[in-house]
Parts: C-alpha cells; sequence; structure tokens
C-alpha cells in the first residue's frame, strides 16, 4: 500500500523551493535564472522539484499566489476597520516597514519580467487590482465618512496613495541600507497632508 503524502511535509518542501528560487531571482533576475540554478539552490534532486512546480513559471505563479495571500489579508483589514482613513495609513506604513531589500528587489523583477511574459504580467496584475481595489474602497469609506477632506478626484486619490508605497518600495530596492522607519513616517506625513488638503 503506498505511503500517504504528508501535507505538511509537502507545504514546507514547496516553500523551500519558492525561498530557494526568490534568492537566485533577487540575484540573477527572473528573466536569466533557470530552473537548474534554482534546484542547485534548493539543494534538491530534479524529481524532488519537478514534483511539486513544472516549471519556472509555476514557481513565480506559485510565488504571486504567496504574495496575493498577503494582499487579501490587507485587504480584510481595511474593510473591517472602523477608522478607514487611518487603516490606510497603517496599511502603508506596514507595507514599507515589512519590505525587506530582498523583497523590494524582488517586486521590481516581477515588474519586468510582466512586460516580457504574459503569464507573469497577469499574476501581477491581478495582485496589483486586488490591492488597488482594496484601497480603494478603505478611502471611498474615509471620503463618504468625512475622514478624507481631499477635493482631489477619487482616482487621482488612489494613484497618489500607490504612488507613496511604490516609490519608496522603489528606494529600498535601490539602496539596501535605507531607513525603512524613516521612510514609514514620510508615506504617513505626507498622506495626513493629502487627505486634509483642500482646493483654495
Amino acid at each position: 500500500m503506498p505511503r500517504k503524502a504528508d501535507p505538511a511535509l509537502a507545504d514546507a518542501r514547496r516553500r523551500e523551493i519558492l525561498d530557494a528560487a526568490a534568492r537566485c531571482f533577487v540575484r540573477r533576475g527572473l528573466h536569466a535564472t533557470s530552473m537548474r540554478e534554482i534546484l542547485s539552490e534548493a539543494g534538491l534532486s530534479t524529481g524532488a522539484v519537478y514534483n511539486y512546480f513544472d516549471s519556472k513559471e509555476a514557481i513565480i505563479e506559485a510565488m504571486a499566489a504567496r504574495e496575493r495571500t498577503e494582499i487579501d489579508e490587507l485587504a480584510a483589514y481595511l474593510e473591517s476597520a472602523r477608522n478607514p482613513r487611518k487603516a490606510v495609513i497603517e496599511a502603508v506604513s506596514a507595507i514599507i516597514l515589512e519590505c525587506t531589500t530582498d523583497d523590494a528587489r524582488l517586486s521590481v523583477e516581477f515588474l519586468a519580467e510582466a512586460s516580457r511574459n504574459p503569464r507573469v504580467h497577469a499574476a501581477v496584475t491581478a495582485n496589483d487590482k486586488a490591492l488597488r481595489d482594496a484601497f480603494r474602497d478603505a478611502i471611498g469609506r474615509a471620503r463618504d465618512t468625512g475622514r478624507i477632506q481631499a477635493t482631489l478626484a477619487p482616482p487621482l486619490l488612489l494613484e497618489t496613495v500607490v504612488a507613496v508605497y511604490e516609490g519608496f518600495v522603489g528606494r529600498i530596492a535601490f539602496d539596501g541600507a535605507a531607513d525603512r522607519r524613516q521612510f514609514a513616517k514620510a508615506a504617513s506625513d505626507v498622506l495626513n497632508t493629502l487627505f486634509d488638503s483642500r482646493s483654495k
């Protein structure tokens, strides 16, 4: 009788492969990294890796799915917040504070690969839309309840919020020694000023 697979062991092995791939992607880039390099980094046999992922694209899609889980958690926090303005600012700060240099550089790699690979483009676009939708809804509730007084049109208000955290994540990718606490504080100050701005 064949031995049943251990779900916990399978999940751990998948994480191990994804983490190894992430290190390779940061070091060499998504486009340049080969499956052979991922195998070597993971220290696993070809069969062990291909048992979980049949291609580099499948690994990339699994990474996007893992990121989507984090986005869904953030979206749930924003949706349940009693003070959506505060929640938006705290969420942006958390994105910056929790973003490691490797996270930021991997994000840049995903964006670059998305311009070449339709499967990666689809995964990146879906995650970006989910995150934007979560912020858009929270910003809308904050405006409706008077917590945000900005007269900037809602689409531009959302784009400005997105630009704030994407800009700081970009700086973290460029400068690994960046002070995330200072960036998070600056982002909070910018958003508070933006949310209280009125046309003159």
